[in-house]
């Protein structure tokens, strides 16, 4: 009951893809076959809730997102019809129940649960116009616009929003093509600030452009833009999230078949930083996965069954610093 009672409060948040229609460079093709680069998939985003697998948008991509993530949609939802949102659309299960027009600010509660969904206008596109969606259960909300220049009404639409997942187009300047008729993209810096205006603490920037980028470095730079309390993410293919009113949880993959919530650390390293006794874990590569947002703490106990860990306490990992082997040896002292 009481797993139950927890599922019905949490929010698994899947990025199926964080990319964009942006046609990538050649230079950055060689980059991406090289394994300097990433290749981001098209648009797609999963929240699972009380069971319900809700999906929000499908892409040229979607068939093998779906396949990758082991996950099948109960319900779909579009923000609008440019060809990396929409093209896969017909790659969904047959059974899957579509919701392509929504009235607006008019909640559609979903069946068997308690969780709905509210459409709600924005300004992107005059040729494709779309739609930004909020979810809401008993104890959540979810705000997804992966493609927008303006939220029409943020009064009515932001209040009481836990998570917030956004265009991540631009960096610092909003790409406007068109300020009369709206067409164009919010920049991630501009979200950021809307978002503290309305007490939003927990942000995730997808539709991420591929022209050049380098991504290390703007993820870099978005978690340092984080204040006390935030947590801000650069969205990648195959991320997964848990989101309780606690705050927003990074899923680490355990194995291929299973997933578990955080860090695992071999016996008796997530023991002693659970005592206080250790408060430095060390690498031998730099990795920008889970920095600055609250992760679990696991390790793999003899008396554990096959397939279960022991959780030992929660933290926040501050960012990699490298280390010399004779400082490696004395913090060990």
């Amino acid at each position: 009951r009481n797993r139950l009672r927890e599922e019905k409060r949490m929010c698994k948040v899947i990025i199926l893809g964080s990319g964009s229609e942006a046609t990538i460079s050649e230079d950055y093709l060689k980059q991406v076959q090289a394994g300097k680069a990433e290749k981001r998939t098209s648009p797609a985003l999963m929240l699972i809730h009380d069971k319900q697998r809700i999906l929000f948008d499908a892409g040229p991509d979607i068939k093998e997102q779906l396949q990758k993530a082991r996950l099948k949609p109960d319900f779909f939802f579009l923000t609008h019809l440019h060809p990396d949102h929409s093209d896969g659309i017909d790659d969904l299960p047959e059974d899957t129940k579509k919701y392509l027009h929504l009235q607006f600010y008019e909640k559609l509660h979903l069946p068997e649960g308690n969780a709905s969904v509210m459409a709600f206008p924005i300004k992107h596109s005059i040729i494709a116009p779309a739609v930004g969606f909020k979810f809401f259960s008993d104890h959540l909300q979810v705000i997804y616009c992966p493609d927008f220049l303006r939220i029409i009404d943020e009064e009515r639409v932001l209040p009481g929003t836990d998570l917030a997942i956004l265009d991540g187009s631009a960096f610092k300047r909003d790409i406007v093509r068109s300020e009369k008729l709206g067409i164009g993209h919010r920049a991630i810096v501009n979200s950021i600030k809307m978002c503290r205006k309305f007490r939003i603490k927990n942000m995730i920037f997808t539709h991420i452009g591929q022209i050049g980028a380098n991504h290390d470095w703007l993820d870099g730079e978005i978690r340092g833009l984080a204040e006390e309390g935030e947590t801000i993410i650069l969205a990648r293919d195959g991320q997964r999230f848990e989101l309780t009113k606690a705050g927003l949880f990074w899923l680490a993959e355990f194995q291929e078949s299973a997933s578990a919530r955080g860090l695992y650390l071999k016996s008796p390293h997530a023991r002693l930083i659970a005592e206080g006794e250790k408060t430095l874990v060390v690498k031998t590569v730099a990795f920008s996965t889970g920095i600055r947002i609250p992760i679990y703490v696991l390790s793999v106990e003899e008396d554990d069954q096959p397939g279960q860990a022991t959780v030992w306490c929660k933290i926040v990992l501050g960012e990699p610093k490298p280390i010399s082997l004779a400082e490696f040896w004395r913090r060990q002292d």
